[in-house]
């Protein structure tokens, strides 16, 4: 019965959570005129992740969900249902510094190269052979060392 209890209230917090979304995309788009793809676009996530979040199939993980209530200017709990009002927080001018204020100049130029799509087979190819040359290396280091 608990996990029966439990699980109906995850369905509520969803059903929630899909209705607040809708709202802020639908206000987005009668003051802006942003469209779904977008405001998915400003958010760095692909349309079908925004399209689940609005029909109710998905929720984000919570630090995607930190992003998007920092861009409608919003709190968490308010997206969440644990909050009626909407409670702004510092509604950035561009998302890409996002809560990113802590982060240095070159910090925040590399995190917007990392976000750029164009660049992330390269990136993902560079990251993964600096991590297998780390492990070589631990290989080595724990090799000679018995």
């Amino acid at each position: 019965m608990h996990f029966i209890g439990l699980m109906e209230t995850i369905k509520d917090q969803q059903k929630i959570f899909s209705d607040r979304l809708s709202d802020l995309v639908y206000q987005k788009n009668r003051s802006e005129g942003l469209n779904k793809s977008e405001i998915a676009g400003a958010l760095n996530i692909p349309i079908g992740a925004l399209s689940g979040y609005l029909s109710g199939k998905h929720m984000p993980e919570f630090t995607r969900m930190k992003v998007i209530a920092g861009y409608f200017g919003v709190t968490i709990g308010y997206l969440l249902g644990e909050s009626e009002a909407a409670a702004p927080q510092k509604t950035p001018q561009d998302n890409s510094d996002l809560d990113h204020q802590d982060l240095s100049e070159q910090e925040r130029r590399l995190l917007s190269f990392l976000r750029d799509d164009s660049q992330k087979e390269h990136w993902k190819k560079l990251i993964y052979g600096i991590l297998e040359g780390a492990a070589d290396e631990n290989d080595k280091d724990e090799g000679g060392s018995r």
